[in-house]
């Protein structure tokens, strides 16, 4: 999905989307569009991996039901899957699961935040110290 960088001098390690990484970046922003009641809050999409920041809202003036996370997850799959068809022909982009966690407090959202912002820089320390 992504090819992470080394940073030149204190510069973090930048994120080049692959054109898959590309499309599910695009099918990720696109999503308040699809759902309105869904707000983006943090991306990050890594080589292997995407981390979303996503909060739910009630629907506005109590039109249809809000989706769940799993719809949400769901759409994101499926559109970037059919999407990605041309680069990837059958072969499977996503696992069947998710991991997903409640955020129950300012301190838990701050967190993840930090987590979501950081794992770029995590990934490439990670990979420099494998070497």
């Amino acid at each position: 999905l992504s090819k992470i960088t080394v940073g030149e001098g204190l510069a973090p390690p930048a994120v080049e989307l692959s054109p898959l990484g590309q499309c599910v970046k695009e099918q990720i922003l696109a999503l308040p569009q699809r759902y309105p009641s869904v707000h983006i809050d943090n991306y990050a999409i890594m080589p292997n991996h995407i981390h979303l920041l996503v909060s739910l809202h009630t629907a506005p003036g109590g039109a249809s039901p809000s989706p769940t996370l799993f719809d949400v997850v769901r759409v994101l799959k499926s559109l970037s899957t059919r999407l990605s068809r041309d680069n990837l022909g059958n072969l499977p982009l996503w696992q069947r699961s998710f991991h997903e966690h409640v955020i129950r407090n300012e301190n838990d959202y701050r967190e993840i935040w930090e987590y979501i912002d950081q794992n770029p820089v995590r990934w490439d320390e990670d990979r420099y110290h494998e070497r």
